[in-house]
């Protein structure tokens, strides 16, 4: 039974470490770009958006992320702007509060999946 157990576990980490992020960039409403990483899933599988709290970026969730894809559910984690690595020059908080619509741009590129 525990060798059952583990060879599970060990499948599972082979599978997660076998799907590998494509870094991408999305066009903000205003042409901000804003770095993504997008998880490949299976033909037809489900897709999910995996938005960070104000305390981190898109990497937090790299083992989750080709954990989902290795059980064919296509991920897409954003940086939001500011944090990770979508950054640019002159934007500042205000900016980022008034431009609420950037976390909305995952959802385009799911309908072609």
């Amino acid at each position: 039974m525990m060798k059952k157990k583990y060879a599970s576990i060990l499948l599972a980490l082979i599978v997660a470490g076998s799907c590998l992020a494509e870094e991408i960039t999305l066009s903000g409403t205003d042409g901000f770009a804003l770095v993504a990483d997008y998880y490949a899933g299976s033909d037809g599988g489900a897709g999910v958006i995996l938005m960070h709290q104000c305390n981190g970026e898109r990497s937090m969730y790299q083992e989750l992320g080709a954990l989902l894809a290795g059980q064919g559910v296509h991920v897409l984690a954003m940086d939001f702007r500011g944090y990770g690595d979508s950054v640019a020059v002159g934007v500042n908080i205000e900016e980022i509060r008034a431009s609420t619509a950037d976390s909305l741009l995952g959802v385009r590129p799911i309908a072609s999946w």
